[in-house]
């Protein structure tokens, strides 16, 4: 195991680079304004990195930055996918990107606009050879880890948001519990937030 810090101190993740098959997908769930992460990933990999983000400012950022190897889901990740669009939260602070399914998240106001969802089995369906999946989807994350079926995914990255969201820290020590029954292990956390690298059992 090879646990290396990739990308920049805001969107960086750990990860074991030893467990990432080159060539293969990565799934990232919540890109913003920073793909650091994702296109080190394409340059250290050569992955294919499939992005989902519902929001606006990380549409432009992305289609701006225009990353080779790295296509763009213009919607909001969820467990299942919903049959007609729903309320993203804007962000309160203008000078950030973060924006939520969820009416509880505090960073949020009531300001919203509609949005096409994509769910994770989908993605599962669509994308057979995922070396890592990436939640940083802003309280999203515990529904799709509730709909997670059996999955082989070496590494998931995640991003609790029990602090900022109608979520508990007992709703967090939950859905782990769920991914450890599935047969994950080992939590690495990073520059002391909510990230957590977790692996499959091997």
């Amino acid at each position: 195991m090879s646990i290396q810090y990739i990308g920049s101190e805001y969107g960086g993740w750990p990860i074991d680079l030893d467990l990432i098959t080159p060539r293969s997908t990565v799934i990232s769930g919540g890109i913003g304004t920073d793909a650091s992460f994702d296109k080190s990933l394409i340059k250290l990999k050569q992955c294919s990195v499939v992005g989902i983000d519902p929001t606006k400012k990380s549409h432009d950022y992305i289609e701006q930055e225009n990353i080779n190897g790295l296509t763009l889901i213009k919607a909001a990740l969820t467990g299942e996918r919903k049959t007609k669009d729903i309320k993203i939260y804007k962000q309160k602070n203008p000078n950030h990107v973060s924006e939520s399914i969820l009416s509880s998240n505090k960073n949020c106001s009531s300001e919203h606009y509609l949005s096409n969802t994509v769910g994770i089995t989908e993605i599962l369906s669509l994308y057979p050879d995922i070396s890592i999946l990436k939640l940083d989807i802003e309280g999203a994350e515990y529904e799709v880890i509730d709909s997670l079926p059996e999955i082989t995914i070496p590494q998931l990255c995640i991003e609790f948001h029990h602090f900022c969201t109608g979520f508990s820290e007992s709703d967090t020590r939950n859905a782990l519990q769920k991914l450890f029954k599935l047969g994950y292990t080992h939590q690495f956390s990073a520059n002391g937030r909510d990230h957590l690298l977790i692996h499959k059992d091997q």
